[in-house]
């Protein structure tokens, strides 16, 4: 005897208080944008500061909750030209509560070298996104 199969249709079902309570919880995570700028940037910045034996640091606001410290190099290598090389660590903040997270992101972009018909680099475009 064989069985049959028939297809079930899947729906996915949504009651009113989830339809009501997800754009509640958009709406606060947006709303800590700003205390995020202020508060988490002095936060993490100073959690930075004593890692690194008093040097100031200042991290870079990335998005609600998330901030990013970036650290720059210039590598050389024979024969090749010059790199700029940017490392990216982030950070989560929660109102006094700083965690390194495990994400970083390493980009390298290569300088721009001097052109023998302006006679030396006039102005170099080097943005840090």
């Amino acid at each position: 005897m064989e069985k049959q199969f028939t297809k079930s249709k899947w729906r996915i079902r949504f009651g009113f208080r989830s339809l009501l309570l997800l754009p509640v919880l958009v709406a606060i995570y947006f709303a800590l944008d700003v205390p995020t700028k202020t508060m988490g940037v002095r936060d993490v910045g100073a959690r930075l500061t004593r890692e690194n034996n008093g040097n100031r640091i200042e991290p870079a606001y990335r998005a609600p909750l998330v901030l990013e410290l970036s650290k720059f190099h210039i590598q050389r290598l024979p024969g090749q030209p010059d790199q700029l090389v940017t490392k990216s660590s982030f950070y989560f903040w929660f109102f006094g509560l700083v965690a390194k997270l495990p994400f970083t992101n390493e980009t390298s972009r290569e300088l721009p070298t001097a052109s023998p018909t302006f006679g030396g680099i006039d102005a170099v475009d080097v943005r840090f996104d």
